[in-house]
């Protein structure tokens, strides 16, 4: 039995799940995360409220090919302690691979005042599986990217990878993913971005 894209999504979430839970033990299997997800395990307190979470169809570039078709997860993650929001990233591809370099560069169009990257990193329970291996930020300020140097592989899920920010507030399509479009189309993807905190003092 063939598994789809879907399947796939929920299986890398039911395995990230029990690698965050227990960071010390083997990975497991795809069948003992989702027993271990379906089953009452007992759940650490939350340090982070989950705002926006999407899976975009999109077409990336790879290096000397035209478009690749994959999917990118688009979260945005609030800090219970801090109020400040992160931004975080996933690419699963599909039946083609996505050669490299392959560069993933976000702007936040307006750039918000005020507003700036302060971390970037990957998850490292997901470190097993393709991972970008290259940061930069700006300038402009509003422009960041990771860097896939050896590409990501066909069928495959990569750990998420994301920024900290100074922001509060956040707007849905408040950024766009550089070279990237919505399949089919020559329409630029939009991404989650920061927006003005009107309550802010900078």
């Amino acid at each position: 039995m063939s598994l789809t894209q879907t399947d796939v999504f929920a299986i890398q979430a039911a395995i990230d799940g029990y690698e965050k839970r227990f960071p010390r033990r083997p990975s497991p299997s795809a069948a003992e995360a989702l027993a271990w997800q379906a089953g009452g395990r007992a759940r650490p307190l939350r340090s982070e409220v989950v705002l926006h979470d999407t899976l975009q169809d999109v077409a990336l570039p790879g290096a000397g090919v035209g478009a690749v078709a994959c999917k990118i997860q688009l979260r945005v993650v609030r800090s219970i302690e801090t109020g400040l929001l992160d931004f975080y990233y996933r690419i699963l591809t599909g039946a083609l691979p996505l050669s490299g370099p392959a560069h993933t560069v976000f702007y936040w169009l307006p750039p918000p005042a005020g507003i700036k990257v302060t971390f970037a990193d990957v998850c490292s329970e997901g470190l097993r599986r393709t991972a970008p291996d290259n940061f930069f930020y700006g300038p402009p300020v509003n422009k960041f990217g990771f860097t896939f140097s050896k590409g990501i592989p066909a069928n495959a899920c990569t750990p998420f990878f994301f920024v900290s920010t100074n922001a509060r507030e956040f707007a849905p399509c408040g950024g766009e993913l550089w070279d990237a479009y919505l399949p089919g189309t020559t329409t630029t993807l939009k991404v989650p971005g920061p927006a003005p905190d009107q309550h802010a003092v900078w």
